[in-house]
């Protein structure tokens, strides 16, 4: 027998669910060998499912219309711009630039990218402004106010310098698209040590152990073996020695020197740093000591000459940029100390007016990595009408698109006009020989009609004179 029901919905399903279990098998027996009990169960889930009264009347006009209105409430319109929904159609063929720039209106992810690249290319040229005739201080040269533009801040984190996004990072540096880096220790030792040694693909799924006993680390699916290590040893006691000796004549080093030293002693055009030192880019990193870069600082001291660096003019110097910057534009891959480093800077300028960030840290747990923009407005780390941008994405995946419709892009541009400039100028050079080569013949006709004219003669016939001569010449050898 099934427990009485504890309310009416579980009367129901009770009485139904006991009534489901007894009932009799048609293909084995018939209503006539029910027991009692079977009998009793269904006279119960008859009665339980019996209509109520007030559900057997048909719904009236009005509840149907109550009912329509609720299922589907009218739009007044959308209460901002934007744009519709559209994808990219394969049917116009494989055009990159298109697919990249259906994105904005693609939705998801795909519209933060389209939205981050838009940022970027608004990241301000003084020439995109008109000029202000009331400022006396305004800057009128063409040249000069192309020239001045958004300092720009990049920080990312050691795995895209271990990852093929150094390449990337490599670019911006040597075409001078970016003044400030701030990175990490791994993100500045990874860049010198792939300068003597690869790192390697390999898979997340390896074993941890088996890797450890072979001498080779694992950066997600990258592997680093331990020689890269050693190698980057024997290229940095030399320099630290250097240094040392500087120090003791009274130079004081500071993290941004520090690198700045090794980008000038790798000699190797494959380096970040090293455009870093050639372009006069400074390098900030914070945590210099969080990495094989401490671990070597600290065996260089355990020898008993201790190499002193100070962080603290570091930080006066990151802030001076940003205070001094006319605008200013925040682009971070990652987070974590990059992250706040820039932005704490940016504070003081009363916040960066243009910021893309790319990371796929989210903010349910307080932290400043995955902070969204908005909370960077309320602490005055972005001004409150500017219109960041946060990419939730793995950069690897994010980056070479972005940099791809950006930098590259307007990069790209200035190339192709360079060359068709160079194309006109050496037309008109052209133009110009023809010219000279045009005035030359004239001004040598010109003589000719004078010199013609002494004659009593025409261009391109013998004076009378001339003509005897020439016939008395003729007449000479017809008669040898």
């Amino acid at each position: 027998m099934t427990p009485p029901p504890t309310s009416a919905s579980n009367g129901q399903s009770n009485t139904h669910a006991a009534a489901s279990s007894s009932r009799p098998n048609n293909n084995s027996q018939t209503p006539s060998t029910l027991t009692d009990e079977q009998l009793a169960t269904l006279a119960a889930d008859t009665q339980a499912f019996t209509t109520p009264l007030e559900l057997e009347t048909p719904l009236s006009n009005e509840e149907m219309g109550a009912a329509d209105h609720q299922l589907c409430v009218r739009c007044t319109g959308i209460p901002f711009e934007t744009k519709p929904v559209r994808g990219y159609d394969f049917n116009e063929g494989i055009n990159w630039e298109k697919i990249v720039d259906s994105y904005l209106t693609s939705g998801f992810q795909a519209t933060a990218v389209g939205r981050a690249i838009d940022e970027i290319n608004r990241m301000w040229r003084l020439s995109d402004e008109p000029i202000d005739p009331n400022n006396p201080n305004e800057i009128l040269d063409p040249e000069v106010r192309r020239n001045t533009k958004c300092t720009i801040f990049l920080g990312y984190t050691s795995n895209m310098a271990s990852s093929g996004m150094r390449e990337i990072i490599r670019y911006l540096a040597q075409h001078r698209m970016i003044d400030c880096i701030v990175t990490t220790a791994g993100g500045i030792e990874e860049d010198f040590m792939k300068c003597n040694g690869d790192t390697y693909l390999g898979e997340f799924s390896l074993s941890g152990a088996d890797l450890r006993k072979r001498g080779i680390n694992r950066i997600g699916n990258l592997l680093l073996p331990n020689d890269n290590y050693l190698r980057f040893d024997d290229f940095i006691w030399p320099v630290l020695d250097q240094m040392y000796e500087e120090q003791q004549n009274g130079f004081k080093w500071t993290p941004s020197k520090f690198i700045d030293r090794l980008g000038k002693e790798i000699d190797n055009p494959d380096s970040i740093y090293y455009w870093c030192h050639k372009n006069n880019i400074p390098v900030f990193c914070p945590a210099i000591t969080d990495g094989a870069l401490g671990e070597i600082l600290h065996f260089y001291a355990f020898e008993g000459t201790p190499l002193n660096i100070d962080v603290v003019p570091d930080i006066c110097l990151v802030e001076k940029i940003a205070i001094r910057a006319k605008r200013s534009g925040m682009i971070i891959v990652g987070a974590g100390v990059a992250k706040h480093h820039i932005s704490n800077a940016n504070l003081k300028r009363g916040g960066a007016d243009y910021a893309v960030y790319i990371n796929t840290a989210q903010e349910f747990d307080g932290c400043d990595s995955g902070a969204r923009p908005d909370e960077a407005v309320s602490w005055g780390k972005i001004r409150p009408e500017a219109t960041p941008v946060k990419v939730y994405g793995e950069a690897t995946l994010v980056l070479p698109i972005i940099v791809g419709r950006t930098f590259a892009r307007a990069h790209q541009e200035l190339l192709v006009a360079a060359k068709a400039g160079q194309t006109v100028q050496s037309t008109t050079s052209v133009q110009e020989k023809k010219q000279v080569s045009i005035k030359h013949v004239t001004t040598k006709q010109a003589a000719t009609k004078q010199a013609a004219a002494k004659q009593n003669t025409v261009p391109g016939q013998l004076s009378s004179a001339m003509h005897a001569q020439a016939q008395s010449g003729h007449s000479k050898l017809r008669a040898k």
